[in-house]
């Protein structure tokens, strides 16, 4: 539903320069749009002067009108002897720009109405997200109301000295600012001692979408929502833009800069940073340098239980996890999708480490162990016959029943995502993914006699080479694939060799047959090296991967001893435990665990329209603030719930 008027002047919610040089471009002309879509008749809508008529190239619109205005051939424009100013509402922009061209009409200006839409949109979504949101905060009871009728299990009245902080920041228009007010709120009805730490510091949505003063509109919104909030519950409310700036040494100017290149190969959804992003990666180290000041003064004057953040690595969050490391503060993340996904008592939560700490605490227990263990099994049994994109993760082409060719490798190289939390930071002696799978290709070829196959991850099948720009909207053909620039420099580099093979991710090749067949499996951090230990391959890796202290993986001390590992291992069969593949399924059983299924997330606003009585009562939120608000794993909850069963 949107809350603004239709008749609202854009003026009000889009730059003053932007819409006045819009206004001044379309005066005394007569208004053709192009392109007769239901988003061109929402755009019109929104317009302060009539529109003439559209153009589209369907000929079956030919004829007919939308929303009371007629629909024309294009051709129709070679009769205009007017001024005419053509509003593209397509993303075909290029296209139609040519084609007018070749009207040789005289008279007319072309004008981009996708891209100025775009960001109406933008505002109206936040519009939507914050009157939600306020409505939510103004159905909350207060706290002593609250306690009066509450079940105690609901609430612990005895709150821990130290805070929780609750990291709330702008983020491109959507719903996380207020997801993380309302987790603030939870855990506030529930005792503990909670305070929001406002971070109107970062410049995040300015930099990610490449729109300027948006960060600016983001929080003037914001602002409202935590006011109400705050004055509601008595919550204390911290803006980081309120602290003094700290001095940042050595270790700080550091991580800023891992950070920035990070997030720009994040941005760009590249395999490593390229010269022509270099630019960006200043730019962004420049805004998370000041960021970081007022962050790290923050942590000198408050001693934190625990703090809680929105992905933990990603723009200005990857601070946050930097200090609680410093600082020794567990720093809890989540990164939702809208039906659910991935949390993380500390550290970021696409790193999954909270694997180590349930393989340390839980391994020696016999009941829980022996359950993971069966469900790790039942898990694998279920990816080896999956295909497509299922629940559990798998996006293979084909299953491994299916998989019928003869093709046989001696060494798999299965690859992460680049750009991908998952992958984001991880190695430990090569400066990214790139120079790893180039090195390591190398080195093998140049060493060993063995043929060698790398797998590109099959989810990269249907995602692009460009991340979040809100405001280009190209075709997926007028852009890279994600994995495009590692592709093109490994066949450039080992185009000819006949030992070597990319085997790309939308190829009817089954990963787990590659397995199958080969000698010596070399991941990143993907979690198929667990599966390659589970059908008795060995397992080399040099990143650090969560399952990286297992004995069955042989994890490298160092670049000269990850390479003599594989001359060591790669033909020689594994000679794996019976109790070392336990440890690897009871690890695997705790990945595939790991996931909360739920309503209750920052990508989907149902749970708006709730009580907050209700979403303390839902078992999915209970888990949510468990493992955010008290640091317990997820799959630990998950897997008390199946030895009550």
């Amino acid at each position: 539903m949107v809350h603004m008027q239709n008749n609202l002047n854009l003026y009000e919610i889009v730059e003053k320069t932007e819409w006045q040089s819009f206004l001044q471009d379309t005066k005394n002309k007569k208004i053709i749009v192009f392109g007769a879509t239901s988003i061109a008749e929402e755009m019109v809508k929104f317009l302060p002067f009539k529109v003439d008529y559209y153009v589209d190239n369907d000929c079956k619109k030919w004829g007919k009108d939308l929303n009371g205005i007629s629909i024309f051939d294009p051709q129709v424009l070679l009769n205009e002897n007017e001024e005419i100013a053509v509003l593209v509402t397509s993303s075909f922009l290029k296209e139609i720009t040519e084609q007018i061209k070749s009207f040789n009409i005289s008279k007319y200006i072309i004008i981009d109405l996708g891209k100025m839409f775009i960001k109406l949109k933008a505002f109206l979504q936040l519009d939507n997200y914050k009157a939600d949101f306020e409505r939510f905060v103004l159905r909350m009871p207060k706290l002593e109301e609250f306690k009066k009728h509450v079940k105690s299990s609901k609430c612990n009245l005895e709150p821990k000295t130290k805070p929780i902080g609750v990291v709330i920041y702008s983020y491109i228009f959507t719903l996380v600012p207020f997801y993380f007010m309302t987790i603030a709120a939870l855990l506030k009805y529930q005792g503990h001692n909670v305070i929001i730490i406002w971070d109107d510091v970062n410049k995040h949505s300015d930099m990610l979408i490449d729109w300027q003063g948006s960060t600016e509109y983001q929080n003037e919104q914001i602002k409202e929502s935590i006011n109400l909030l705050s004055s509601k519950l008595k919550l204390q409310v911290i803006k980081v833009s309120d602290m003094p700036e700290a001095k940042l040494d050595v270790a700080d100017k550091n991580e800023i800069n891992r950070l920035a290149e990070l997030n720009t190969i994040w941005k760009y959804r590249a395999s490593s940073m390229r010269d022509e992003l270099l630019h960006f990666k200043e730019e962004y180290a420049n805004k998370l340098t000041n960021n970081l000041k007022s962050i790290k003064s923050l942590f000198n004057r408050i001693d934190f239980q625990r703090l809680i953040v929105f992905t933990g690595i990603y723009d200005c969050m990857g601070l946050y996890s930097w200090m609680g490391k410093v600082k020794g503060i567990e720093v809890a993340s989540c990164d939702i999708g809208p039906e659910g996904g991935f949390l993380s008592t500390n550290a970021p939560c696409g790193h999954m480490m909270d694997v180590k700490k349930i393989l340390k605490e839980y391994f020696s227990n016999i009941e829980i162990k022996e359950k993971f263990v069966e469900l790790g099994r039942q898990k694998f049994k279920e990816n080896i016959a999956s295909k497509g994109r299922v629940a559990n993760g798998v996006c293979q082409e084909i299953s491994y029943y299916e998989d019928r060719s003869d093709e046989e490798y001696n060494i798999i190289i299965p690859l992460n995502v680049g750009w991908d939390a998952a992958a984001l930071g991880k190695s430990r002696f090569f400066s990214s993914i790139r120079n790893w799978v180039i090195e390591t290709v190398d080195f093998i070829l140049k060493h060993t006699n063995a043929t060698v196959a790398i797998r590109q991850h099959p989810a990269e099948k249907n995602q692009v080479g460009v991340n979040h720009n809100l405001l280009k909207y190209k075709k997926f053909e007028e852009v890279s694939k994600s994995g495009e620039d590692l592709f093109l420099e490994l066949n450039k580099k080992f185009e000819g060799n006949k030992r070597f093979r990319y085997v790309r991710s939308e190829e009817n090749v089954n990963t787990y047959r590659l397995i199958e067949k080969a000698e010596l499996i070399l991941p990143y951090t993907s979690t198929i090296a667990l599966e390659a230990v589970m059908m008795k391959k060995n397992v080399i890796i040099e990143s650090d991967a969560y399952y990286g202290d297992i004995t069955a993986i042989k994890k490298a001390n160092s670049k000269e001893d990850y390479f003599n590992k594989i001359l060591q291992h790669y033909k020689h069969k594994s000679n794996i435990r019976l109790e070392d593949i336990e440890e690897v399924e009871f690890a695997y059983g705790i990945t595939r665990h790991s996931y909360l299924q739920t309503e209750f997330t920052p990508s989907a606003g149902k749970w708006l329209n709730r009580s907050i009585i209700d979403l303390l009562d839902d078992a999915s939120v209970v888990k949510t603030l468990k493992v955010l608000g008290e640091g317990v794993p997820l799959a630990v909850l998950h897997i008390e719930d199946f030895l009550k069963k």
